[in-house]
């Protein structure tokens, strides 16, 4: 595969925006008492860490997304400026609090139990997003997550299939994943996990040979291609064309948090540089072999000399 290059596209990330707070427990952890923690916080959400990744990658990016009129939501749009991401479609909401997840690690780094508030979501609306459309309507890419309500998702699958915008989405769960429109007409790439994927299709799947009849059925409800990532086991490419098995990388993993959301930014990085959907997917396994080494959702010095010298290496 050709080296990447340094090329300017535009890409608007839809979807949550979060403040993720990680509280790492000191000894062992003893439930109805106070426990000693050491205390970290950064920005989160799906569509925003897809956004994250695609900066640091080069690219322009537009978030939309709400916030509520409060400090954490403040922290959200004073990091994303600093980091180069537009956010002048991150409507601020007033009645309702900027989402949060907190997560509590056991001494071993082992999530003991996590709390997510993310009501505001549920307040997204389709004239708000008709209100923030001009940043999608002049997009190269739309990344789209499943935690606005339904009416918004499929608001937006219709007018990227009526306006010819290329829309990548993101379930981002099984519960999400069933907000998902019976008719996917419009969607360029789907990008399911294998739990995510079963819930689309309605199909066990415990072999590789099942992801061909899972992603057909996928498929048929109108996505133009499906990438089932499989974890350990790489990615499964499925295209009008063809379908194609994609090993992982072996690496040394850190931490698997912000993996798939990293291989969906490379995903979306290969297509706009000019690649075919199979060498994009190598794209996208490489920059999640680089986040799995990391502590980070998000890797810092994510780069495209990164990506370069993974995807030139020979498979082992």
């Amino acid at each position: 595969m050709n080296r990447l290059n340094q090329v300017k596209s535009r890409v608007a990330c839809i979807g949550a925006v979060n403040l993720d707070r990680k509280a790492s427990a000191k000894q062992p952890l003893i439930i109805h008492t106070s426990n000693p923690v050491s205390m970290s916080q950064s920005c989160g959400g799906v569509a925003r860490n897809i956004g994250e990744n695609l900066v640091r990658l080069g690219c322009e990016v537009t978030m939309l997304s709400c916030i509520g009129d409060d400090g954490e939501g403040r922290y959200i749009k004073e990091e994303s400026i600093a980091l180069g991401m537009q956010v002048d479609s991150i409507r601020t909401l007033e009645q309702a609090r900027t989402g949060t997840y907190t997560a509590l690690l056991d001494t071993n780094g082992e999530m003991f139990v996590a709390m997510a508030h993310m009501d505001i979501n549920d307040l997204m609306t389709p004239e708000m997003v008709d209100e923030m459309w001009p940043a999608v309507a002049t997009a190269n890419a739309v990344l789209l997550d499943t935690n606005f309500p339904e009416a918004c998702i499929e608001h937006i699958i219709a007018r990227c299939h009526l306006e010819g915008i290329s829309l990548y989405i993101d379930p981002v769960s099984t519960p999400k994943a069933r907000k998902l429109p019976d008719f996917l007409f419009g969607v360029e790439v789907i990008m399911p996990n294998r739990d995510e994927a079963e819930t689309m299709s309605g199909l066990r799947i415990d072999t590789i040979a099942d992801c061909e009849e899972a992603c057909a059925r996928i498929r048929a409800r109108g996505a133009r291609n499906v990438i089932m990532t499989l974890g350990e086991q790489g990615i499964y490419c499925s295209t009008p064309d063809r379908d194609t098995h994609l090993p992982a990388m072996h690496v040394d993993v850190v931490d698997v948090t912000g993996a798939g959301d990293a291989f969906a930014a490379g995903l979306i990085y290969g297509v706009l540089q000019g690649k075919s959907l199979v060498d994009a997917c190598r794209v996208g396994i490489a920059a999640s072999a680089l986040t799995l080494q990391t502590v980070f959702s998000v890797r810092p010095d994510l780069s495209i000399n990164q990506l370069n010298k993974l995807i030139e290496e020979p498979v082992q």
